[in-house]
C-alpha cells in the first residue's frame, strides 16, 4: 500500500489549502510520524524538522483512532509542557484528526491555533471545521487509492511483459494504427530487423521484414488473448503468425 510520503506534493498542497480556508496552521504527518505537509512552509526543503515528536498530540490521536481537541495546550498537552519553545510559543489550541482508510490509520491532520479554543463539533463553526477536515482527508485517501491502482497496474504490466518475453514463440503487440508497440526477443530472432525486447514503440507493422509484414494481417475472427472469446479491440498481439486482439 502506498504511503502519504509517496504523494507528498499533493499532501503539501492540501495542507496549504486547509490552512488558507480555515486560517490556521496545518501539519499533516504519515503513519511513521514523518511530516508530509506544513502550511507554514512553501516546500518540504524549507522545513526545520521533518518528524513529529513521540509525545505529540497527533501521535496520540492516531493511537486512539479518534479526533482529539485540546484548548489549552500548555497545561493539557504533555508534549507541549516539556517543549523547549514553550515560553515563546503562541499556540493555544490543537485539533488532531486521524486519517483512516479501511480501518488502517495512514496519517493525521493537525490544526494549530492561537485562539482560546476550537469548540470543534460544538458550535456551527466547529462542525464546519470537522466536516471540512474530514472531506479533505477523503481527498487524500482517494489520491492514495489512485496511487495504489497505478502501482498494481505497473506490477501487472511487468509480470505480463516478463511472461511474453519468455514465450517460445514470436510475439508483437500492434495498436489500432498498425504500429508495433511491444515485442519479445523471439519476434526479432525469427523475423529479423532491429528491436528491443519488451517494446519497439513507434515502429509500424508495415515496416521491417517481408515475413513480419505477411504475419501482421491476422485472421478474420481472432479470439481475445485475455477472455478467449471473440471481441473488438484497438490493440492486438501477433503470436506465431496469428493476430490476437486484447481488451
Amino acid at each position: 500500500m502506498a504511503e502519504l510520503m509517496e504523494i507528498r506534493d499533493y499532501v503539501w498542497t492540501t495542507a496549504k489549502v486547509i490552512g488558507s480556508v480555515l486560517k490556521k496552521e496545518v501539519v499533516i504527518c504519515d503513519s511513521r510520524m514523518y511530516i508530509v505537509g506544513d502550511s507554514k512552509y512553501d516546500s518540504y526543503a524549507d522545513m526545520k524538522k521533518n518528524t513529529v515528536t513521540n509525545d505529540a498530540i497527533l501521535r496520540t490521536a492516531m493511537q486512539n483512532r479518534e479526533v482529539l481537541t485540546i484548548n489549552n495546550v500548555k497545561e493539557e498537552a504533555e508534549g507541549c509542557s516539556t517543549c523547549e519553545n514553550l515560553e515563546w510559543c503562541d499556540i493555544n489550541s490543537i485539533i488532531a484528526f486521524p486519517i483512516i482508510k479501511d480501518d488502517v490509520v495512514i496519517g493525521c491532520i493537525g490544526l494549530y491555533s492561537d485562539d482560546a479554543g476550537f469548540q470543534a463539533g460544538v458550535t456551527e463553526e466547529g462542525r464546519f471545521l470537522i466536516d471540512f477536515i474530514w472531506r479533505m482527508s477523503e481527498l487524500l485517501i482517494s489520491k492514495l487509492e489512485e496511487k495504489n491502482e497505478n502501482l498494481e497496474l505497473k506490477a501487472l504490466q511487468k509480470r505480463l511483459s516478463s511472461m511474453i518475453e519468455h514465450l517460445d514463440t514470436a510475439v508483437a503487440g500492434i495498436d489500432g494504427k498498425g504500429r508495433i508497440i511491444h515485442t519479445n526477443s523471439k519476434f526479432w530472432e525469427i523475423f529479423g530487423g532491429e528491436g528491443e525486447p519488451s517494446g519497439s514503440f513507434g515502429q509500424t507493422a508495415s515496416g521491417g521484414s517481408a515475413a513480419a509484414r505477411r504475419r501482421s494481417t491476422g485472421s478474420q475472427n481472432p479470439r481475445c488473448l485475455l477472455c478467449t472469446s471473440g471481441c473488438v479491440s484497438e490493440t492486438a498481439f501477433l503470436t506465431g503468425g496469428q493476430t490476437w486482439p486484447t481488451h
